[in-house]
């Protein structure tokens, strides 16, 4: 085939076809006489250098015999008992002292008198039961007291002039020492300076003791004279 350059004179360029060898083929030919030229070069050039002798060791495997357990220890032998001593018993000596001998003492004969026993004492008759103490008449008490409180009663100057008169009827209580505890209108007059003239009466009076342990209640009438006794 012809190209540009041969048109124009020149020679056409190489190309490995032409000679009947491929261009990768003549490239793995060249390469291996390479490598075989440098092997030979190393062969006959080259010192050779011995690698170094390493001593070898051969392990024998020795079987070891099997450990037999030591003998057991003989048992101790047992313990020889040793003898306790008996307690020495000491004797106890009791000193006894000597009995003192007793002396005889003389016997006295003593002379027994058989004397008769008095009588037996009468007894004496019990004394004789007092006389029964007469009852409190308290009737007559209080009869007596009328007189003695009539004759505190004051009449006033208004009373006599209006010449009043009437009985005024006064309840009081008094203890058994004579003390007055209270006094009060028991039945009116229909007056009160006839009723105020016989409590104020009752109320000066001075009342004497009775027996018993019991405060009393009385009620006395008080008479009102127009000439009675004046403030």
């Amino acid at each position: 085939m012809l190209d540009g350059a041969t048109m124009n004179g020149g020679l056409p360029p190489w190309e490995p076809d032409e000679l009947g060898l491929p261009r990768a083929g003549l490239v793995s030919l060249a390469v291996i006489a390479v490598v075989f030229g440098g092997i030979y070069y190393a062969a006959t050039h080259m010192p050779h250098v011995q690698k170094p002798l390493v001593p070898t060791t051969i392990v024998h495997m020795v079987q070891l015999p099997k450990h037999k357990p030591p003998p057991p220890l003989p048992k101790p032998p047992p313990p020889v008992p040793v003898p306790v001593p008996k307690p020495i018993v000491h004797p106890i000596i009791q000193h006894v002292s000597p009995r003192p001998t007793k002396i005889p003492v003389p016997v006295k004969h003593v002379v027994i008198h058989h004397v008769k026993p008095p009588p037996p004492l009468k007894k004496p008759p019990p004394p004789p039961a007092p006389p029964p103490a007469p009852s409190f008449n308290f009737q007559s008490y209080a009869a007596g007291l009328r007189a003695p409180i009539q004759s505190l009663v004051h009449v006033s100057r208004a009373m006599r002039m209006l010449k009043l008169e009437g009985t005024a009827y006064i309840e009081f209580t008094l203890t058994p020492a004579g003390s007055l505890v209270s006094a009060s209108i028991y039945k009116s007059s229909g007056n009160p300076l006839i009723d105020k003239a016989a409590l104020a009466a009752v109320q000066r009076m001075h009342f004497p003791g009775f027996p018993g342990g019991s405060d009393k209640v009385f009620a006395l009438p008080i008479e009102i004279l127009p000439y009675g006794s004046d403030d």
